[in-house]
C-alpha cells in the first residue's frame, strides 16, 4: 500500500472517529439514551481502532522491501552480468532482488559470446547442468521470465568465458 494510501487510510478513519465522537458527545444524542458505559466502550473501541491500524502499517511496511511481498514498483534499477567461467558449472550470482509485479526479468546472452557457445538458464543448478530440462541460449538471444526472485535464475555455459546480461523491464 503507497503512503499516499496509508495516509488517506488513516485519516479517514480518524475522521471517522471524530464524527462519531462529536455525534456522541452532543447532548441531543446523550438525551436518548446513550450512557457513559457506552461512551466508554465507544473511547475503547476507537483506541484499540488505531492500534489495529498501527499493526497494519508494521505488517504493510515489511512488504514493501523484502522478499515477503512484492512491491507494485521498483525503487532500483537491476541491470548487470554473471560470467561462466567453468564450463557447465551452474552459477546463481545474480543479487537477490523481488521482481516487482509489473516487471519481469529480461536475460540476454551476451552478443560477443563464442559461436557455438550456449547458455543453459533453469530453476535449480542441476537443471541448469543438464540439458534436457533447461533453457538454451545462443549469442545475442534474449528471454524474459515472469518471476518473482531473481534469486531462482541458475546459469550454465558449454563453452567459457560466456556472459549472461539481465535487467528488469516492465511487462508494456
Amino acid at each position: 500500500m503507497a503512503d499516499a494510501e496509508k495516509t488517506a487510510l488513516f485519516i479517514s478513519s480518524g475522521a471517522a472517529i471524530a464524527a462519531a465522537w462529536a455525534l456522541l458527545s452532543s447532548k441531543k444524542v446523550q438525551a436518548e439514551g446513550t450512557d457513559e458505559a457506552l461512551m466508554n466502550l465507544l473511547v475503547a473501541i476507537a483506541q484499540n481502532s488505531q492500534a489495529e491500524l498501527d499493526v497494519t502499517n508494521q505488517i504493510l511496511n515489511r512488504m514493501d522491501g523484502g522478499g515477503a511481498g512484492y512491491p507494485p514498483n521498483s525503487k532500483t534499477l537491476l541491470v548487470g552480468t554473471v560470467q561462466c567461467i567453468v564450463a557447465m558449472n551452474a552459477v546463481n550470482i545474480i543479487p537477490e532482488y523481488v521482481v516487482p509485479d509489473n516487471m519481469h526479468l529480461v536475460l540476454k546472452s551476451h552478443p560477443n559470446n563464442a559461436a557455438g557457445s550456449i547458455l543453459y538458464i533453469a530453476e535449480s543448478a542441476g537443471n541448469a547442468t543438464n540439458i534436457q530440462t533447461a533453457w538454451p541460449l545462443i549469442p545475442n538471444e534474449t528471454v524474459r521470465w515472469k518471476v518473482k526472485s531473481t534469486n531462482l535464475i541458475w546459469v550454465a555455459s558449454n563453452i567459457v568465458p560466456t556472459l549472461l546480461c539481465y535487467t528488469l523491464e516492465y511487462n508494456g
